[in-house]
């Protein structure tokens, strides 16, 4: 190894808080810790280390030290060194590495193994020392790039929106200008200047659009200026035009004070570095587009360089100074219109016809053929059309007379059945031909395809390509948009959903137009996005690399949506039919014995019919240091009890599913290597999820990088647990992505879709018998290979204060959540619940929301979903599963035939389902009479085959009920609770000297305390902190405590608090290092009292009084909801004021109480019931423990009446 000149590196001590697991290990008596330094900035420079080994033991110990690093880092000296360290000593082993010149602005593992054996076994400690590189990427020119003039064409325009042939010139105040390399872009190192295309914004008009930061970092101020070498035609005018700005500051940010937008001019050949002839300024800090203009006629007929400069403002101000240039381009002489001209002719494609209506299909090509062509949708004197196909090559938009792309011919090549158009262009990187096929073969649909021929071979960091394609805008506005696993938007302002599980999970969406006509666009590849601006008739879904579209006018967007299920060609992966109908527990922890306990009395609940989806067993903990899962974390128990859980499972035919990952690759994990990481278009490995917990960042995978670990980890976990089934996270729920390899190889969002859906289509096959296969979210790109999904079926919504991520961040007239993935899915892909609760929640609260509510079941029964659950055994798991199961079981495998909106409202929805099969669903704020059942909000009532269910309106209380040949299940919705018996009010609150308080609290005992508790008092601010208290343990305590006592705290105002200042005041009772206990009138969610509002009275600082306000009682929703005053509720055959599933088992009538469920009154009319004796002979109660026992009942007018308590399991009436 060359010898490079030592540099001093100060050791950061082991206290320091390290990311990662820290750089500590334990192995028998030895520890071992690696010290270095946590950040470096610079590369080739010796990194000084140091292992520390300490014995705790009373034995010598000795073995070998070994360092490693990856990629071009390398050990200074040897790599292996012995140690030996005496009883009760520390040994500390100086080592050195070195970064390699290729070190990336990433993160880099130093590993230490320290091996020893000892009395004949073996002990190991591998220590990693995680380093972070904040090295300056470097800046490289543009591949295949010349630096040469770009020909602006005459009577045309030339766009430098997208960054054709430029580069930058950084000028930092005081120092000489730096020229960047051509085709620069992104965050310059050293003075973080920044440059990047910024896409189409509005402000209000839309503009493509340059985002340019001028340099700031370090106290480095200055200007930006970007170079382009132009062409100009001798013609005129030739004029310079733009849109200027400044983008909007973050909430809690500084504002700017503007900045200088410039225009200069000099010949090609002016020295490098130099500035040229100002042609226009103009200082501007609106946040609205300002027309810039400059006149360029002096220079027609020459080649110049076309200077644009951003300066920070006349006070070299550069704090949020985020400059935008909207549509900068240079106009020559007078452009042609786009579009067909007057004279075209349109040609006749066919014909595509839906059950009730025939549109004819006509394209108009343009000057540019196909991508300024219009295409229209014909029926009677309806016409629906768009305006040709925007497709990009190279960041170029072809369709774009200021192209880049120089247009050569547009020659018609169609061939019977297939209208074809080569349009022949000459690009940056050389000749190419774009083809586009229209076709509508099926009779059903306009397919139109593009792709490339004739191109030129792929360079490192340069592929030519088509990075997107779009359809251009429409003749009428979308009064409905729908897209999604299901929400539907009314009147929508301008928005984008991105291409992921969450958002625009579908790869085609539906639109209502205003002229009456409807129609469903689809892709086949990978979107990238949907985007909407009504303003300018643009409703298009966006896709790279190989796009096809579909598109199908229909009556309306459900038929659509049938027609593309028929013609897209997907098939139900081999696992589907395994999965479908299944109930799922989602579990996020626990220890695999109490869950496989759990899992019995599920089981002996009857909840079978299931999918246990296990997350966090992974050997590191939660998705840490992965790929390295193998063997189960020992925190949650031993491997035997994995295993023993994936049996409990097996023996009753549930699907057991452990939690995997394979996009997130941790530095710290074995095998790891940059040349498995996906890097992004400008060099730089792509950052993937940042475990918080740990502060550890993961990288995200190359395609096919990982398979050899994924097949290591499920071989082991078959050898182990055998499951059968298996979750893969994100894979559904991030979308397909582009990238690159380190070397500069273009991975398209093709290959690493194809390569998940290899990697499903293995496991199953290696777990065998069609082990369903599993992830998150479900996207519908890997329908064929992906068996299902755990769904997130967001909402429409502004942000709330919190998880603003969960929610569809639109403006519109009106929302609501629908079936629309299912419409055309529900029978070849398995979306389960909808959501995992807080996304699903989106900031409101779980008790009306979250995944037990009525809210979250609807939506369930609304899509077909199987039900999900985030525990596997309680009260509300149990009634669940009776409540969604049967009918679950029988939309299994069907097909939506189609959905209508009650009145044209959609938050009244009937779902017609094949099979003869009808969900109505009230979403919508007031009660909605379906048919024979009033649904309150959130209500619904389903019909399948033998099954009816619903959540309905009786009287003015809710009931729930589901009744089916497999039996009945009956709610009254009582409220049940835990809460202990007794309350608490306040007796009074005082001011003892100064600002010292005592307050006295008045407990009313309805009956015994089971245990001893603490009395806590706490003062809330607005967001409910705790500002001070007066906690304190009670005499005598709460076990001996009978009808009235009163409990007395002291506590001091904290200075920070002043007069005029009110708190909320809170009670309740708590076990010292457990948790809080409820009691009555506490807050849901909350074993809190709420007391009311302490207001603090004095002047100048002083406190003189504490006065109280009682809290005012407030509505509560949720009880509004239920049946506190457990009034029996009638269900046809069943009366009851209390919850149970009824079933026949060998002649006997089962009644089986909801778990938890207190003492209720059941009556049973056995004439009317389907199942059971005609004449009871006997009753027995099985208690909780198995054992069973004789149980009175009576008959009242020829009924039986039975008295369920609590505490027992079931009641058979023989």
């Amino acid at each position: 190894m060359r010898t490079i000149t030592q540099i001093l590196i100060v050791l950061v001590c082991a206290a320091s808080a390290w990311a990662f697991n820290g750089p500590e290990e334990q192995a028998g008596a030895l520890k071992v810790h690696l010290n270095g330094p946590e950040i470096i900035e610079s590369v080739e420079s010796p990194l000084a280390c140091e292992a520390v080994l300490t014995n705790s033991g009373d034995t010598s110990l000795s073995g070998i030290l070994t360092i490693t690093v990856i990629d071009d880092w390398m050990v200074d000296g040897p790599a292996s060194l012995p140690f030996s360290v005496e009883p009760g000593a520390e040994q500390r082993i100086p080592v050195t590495v070195v970064p390699g010149k290729d070190t990336l602005n990433a993160w880099y593992p130093v590993h230490a193994r320290v091996t020893y054996t000892l009395n004949g076994a073996s002990f190991e400690a591998q220590p990693i020392l995680m380093v972070r590189t904040n090295v300056p990427p470097v800046l490289h020119p543009e591949p295949s790039q010349p630096w040469a003039p770009l020909k602006v064409p005459a009577n045309g325009r030339r766009s430098l929106a997208l960054l054709p042939v430029h580069r930058g010139l950084l000028e930092v105040f005081n120092e000489p200008p730096e020229v960047l390399p051509v085709g620069w872009r992104g965050t310059e190192p050293r003075t973080r200047t920044a440059l990047s295309v910024h896409g189409v914004l509005s402000l209000p008009e839309p503009h493509k659009t340059l985002f340019v930061h001028p340099p700031w970092y370090e106290g480095r101020a200055g200007s930006l200026t970007l170079e382009f070498p132009l062409a100009l035609p001798d013609i005129r005018p030739l004029e310079f035009t733009c849109a200027i700005a400044m983008n909007k500051v973050a909430d809690g940010e500084p504002p700017s004070d503007g900045a200088f937008f410039r225009v200069y001019a000099l010949p090609f050949d002016a020295p490098e570095g130099e500035k040229g002839t100002l042609r226009v300024e103009m200082h501007t800090d609106s946040q609205t587009w300002v027309p810039l203009a400059a006149d360029l006629s002096a220079y027609a007929g020459q080649a110049i360089r076309l200077q644009l400069e951003t300066h920070p403002g006349p006070k070299n101000d550069t704090t949020c100074d985020r400059a935008l240039w909207g549509d900068p381009m240079v106009v020559a002489g007078t452009p042609p219109l786009k579009g067909p001209g007057p004279d075209a002719e349109p040609v006749s494609l066919g014909a595509v016809a839906d059950e009730t209506d025939t549109y004819e299909v006509q394209v108009t090509i343009g000057a540019r053929g196909l991508l300024d062509s219009r295409v229209a949708f014909i029926n009677g004197d309806r016409v629906l059309s768009f305006e040709g196909f925007g497709i990009t090559v190279l960041e170029d938009a072809l369709g774009e007379a200021d192209s880049a792309a120089e247009l050569r011919l547009v020659q018609d090549a169609t061939v019977p059945g297939l209208y074809r158009i080569r349009h022949q262009f000459r690009g940056r990187t050389g000749p190419f031909d774009l083809i586009g096929e229209l076709s509508v073969a099926d009779g059903r649909t306009l397919r139109a395809s593009f792709y490339l021929e004739n191109a030129p071979e792929p360079e490192p960091w340069l592929v030519t390509a088509i990075v997107d394609a779009s359809l251009g805008s429409w003749n009428s506005k979308a009064r409905r948009v729908y897209a999604g696993v299901g929400n539907v938007l009314e009147e929508p302002a301008p928005f984008t959903l991105h291409f992921d599980g969450h958002q625009l999970s579908t790869s085609f969406v539906g639109l209502d137009f205003e002229n009456g006509m409807s129609l469903v666009q689809a892709v086949h590849a990978p979107p990238s996005k949907f985007e909407a601006i009504p303003e300018s008739g643009v409703y298009t879904l966006h896709t790279p690399i190989l796009p096809v579209f579909t598109l199908i006018p229909a009556r309306d967007v459900w038929q659509g949506a049938r027609a593309w299920h028929d013609v897209n060609g997907l098939k139900a992966a081999p696992g589907v039919e395994r999965l479908s109908g299944r109930f799922v527990f989602d579990v996020w922890g626990g220890k695999y014995g109490a869950a496989g306990e759990a899992l019995k009395q599920a089981f002996r609940y009857g909840l079978t019919n299931s999918v246990l989806v296990w997350h966090n067993w992974q050997r590191w903990g939660y998705d840490y240091r992965l790929p390295e899962i193998f063997p189960p974390n020992p925190d949650f128990g031993t491997a035997e009890e994995f295993a023993q859980l994936a049996e409990t499972c097996k023996k009753q035919d549930v699907i057991f599913a452990p939690h995997d990952n394979y996009i997130d690759y941790y530095p710290d994990a074995p095998g790891y290597s940059y040349d498995h990481i996906g890097f992004n278009r400008d060099r730089q490995p792509i950052w993937a999820w940042l475990n918080e917990g740990r502060q550890a960042q993961a990288f995200r995978w190359r395609a096919e990088a990982y398979r050899p670990f994924l097949e290591a980890n499920v071989t082991a976990l078959c050898n182990l647990a055998k499951p059968n089934g298996y979750f893969i996270d994100v894979w559904s729920s991030i979308g397909p992505y582009d990238s690159w390899t380190r070397n500069g190889e273009f991975e398209s969002r093709l290959k690493h879709r194809d390569a998940w859906a290899a990697a499903f289509n293995w496991i199953r096959d290696t777990l065998g018998n069609n082990a369903p296969q599993i992830s998150e979210s479900g996207h519908d790109q890997l329908i064929g290979s992906l068996d299902g999904a755990q769904t997130n079926h967001l909402r429409v919504d502004t942000p709330p204060d919190k998880m603003s991520w969960t929610v569809w961040n639109i403006r519109c007239a009106d929302s609501e959540r629908i079936p629309w993935a299912d419409a055309a899915h529900h029978d070849r892909f398995v979306l389960h619940g909808a959501g995992y609760e807080n996304r699903y929640c989106g900031g409101l609260p779980a008790d009306l929301h979250g995944i037990y509510s009525d809210d979250y079941m609807t939506t369930e029964v609304l899509t077909g979903h199987p039900a999900m659950s985030r525990e596997i055994f309680n009260r509300d798991v149990v009634r669940k599963y009776w409540l969604l199961n049967d009918l679950m079981t029988r939309l299994a495998l069907k097909r939506i035939e189609g959905v209508a909106f009650d009145g044209d409202n959609p938050h009244r929805q009937r779902v017609n389902w094949e099979g003869d099969g009808r969900v109505w669903a009230n979403r919508g704020g007031g009660d909605w009479q379906a048919g024979e059942r009033l649904l309150p909000q959130y209500g619904f009532h389903a019909e399948m085959n033998d099954v009816s269910c619903a959540i309905e309106r009786k009287g003015d209380r809710l009931v729930e009920w589901s009744k089916s040949s497999d039996g009945w299940y009956v709610n009254a919705r009582r409220v049940t609770s835990d809460a202990l018996p007794l309350s608490v009010t306040l007796a009074s609150l005082n001011l003892t000297e100064g600002r010292h308080y005592e307050v006295q609290l008045r407990w009313t005992v309805m009956g015994p305390v089971p245990e001893d508790l603490s009395v806590y008092v706490h003062f809330l601010n607005a967001d409910k902190k705790i500002l001070f208290q007066a906690d304190h343990h009670p005499e005598p305590p709460t076990s001996q405590w009978k009808d009235e006592m009163i409990t007395i705290g002291r506590g001091t105002v904290p200075d920070a608090c002043n007069p005029g200042d009110t708190f909320t005041l809170v009670a309740g009772l708590w076990k010292p290092g457990d948790r809080r206990r409820a009691i009555r009138g506490s807050m849901r969610g909350d074993a809190s009292v709420d007391l009311g509002r302490v207001h603090l009275e004095g002047t100048d600082g002083q406190v003189t009084g504490m006065t109280v306000v009682p809290a005012i009682p407030e509505a509560d929703p949720w009880l509004a909801r239920m049946n506190p005053e457990g009034i029996p509720a009638d269900f046809g055959g069943v009366v009851a004021n209390g919850g149970c599933r009824l079933f026949e088992a060998q002649g006997a009538l089962v009644v089986v109480p909801l778990p938890e469920e207190s003492a209720f009154d059941i009556t049973l009319d056995l004439a009317t019931l389907p199942f059971g004796p005609d004449v009871p002979a006997r009753v027995t109660c099985e208690a909780l423990d198995g054992t069973e026992k004789e149980h009175p009942y009576r008959l009242e007018g020829g009924k039986v009446v039975l008295r369920c308590e609590s505490g027992a399991f079931a009641y058979r009436v023989f």
